[in-house]
């Protein structure tokens, strides 16, 4: 099986991901993920629109999964599947921003890692002086965040990151005392001193 990174947007396939889907028998994938791959899936291709992530062993062994941004940071995994990346959320936020890969430490914040385990992580990395690019869910509490930076006593810049790669891509800027509030369910949220 072979699990392949789609970029975060469109026109941010790669080259190589774009060869693999053209080839492929089989294709499977959520909603967006087939959307940003559309113009490669070949109409003979047999093509399975993923509602349960954790059941992807049990399709044939030549499909190939079709996931959003990397899945070598928030994608799909599969026992014994072989991966080819795509361009991230966090590759476009830190490019736009002028953040150096280096210095950048990763949360993740989805599904139940939006807990209050995330906001400890984000906050830990904070403290010990690293960039943070935290990967959200619609639901992650950014003001939560910076109510735990400053219970701390740390400031920082904070930047939602949303609809990035999108026509709409915005970055607003704050502060852990200052927090910015996102205006879309797709977002990023960046810390640090960067």
């Amino acid at each position: 099986m072979l699990i392949v990174g789609v970029g975060c947007a469109p026109d941010l396939i790669t080259m190589q991901a774009a060869e693999i889907i053209w080839n492929a028998k089989r294709v499977a994938g959520s909603e967006q993920a087939l959307t940003l791959a559309e113009e490669y899936i070949q109409e003979t291709s047999f093509v399975y629109v993923l509602k349960d992530y954790f059941k992807l062993e049990e399709f044939p062994s030549d499909t190939v999964i079709l996931t959003t941004g990397d899945p070598m940071l928030a994608g799909l995994h599969a026992e014994g599947a072989d991966y080819v990346p795509g361009i991230s959320s966090m590759q476009v936020a830190l490019a736009r921003l002028h953040v150096p890969l280096h210095t950048v430490s990763v949360v993740l914040a989805h599904g139940k890692d939006h807990t209050s385990r995330s906001i400890d992580d984000a906050v830990e990395e904070v403290g010990r002086g690293r960039n943070v690019f935290v990967a959200t869910d619609p639901k992650f509490d950014v003001k939560a965040l910076a109510d735990a930076l400053l219970s701390k006593e740390l400031e920082c810049k904070m930047v939602v990151c949303q609809d990035l790669g999108y026509e709409e891509e915005r970055f607003i800027h704050g502060t852990s005392r200052s927090p910015p509030e996102p205006t879309s369910d797709l977002f990023a949220v960046m810390l640090g001193h960067w």
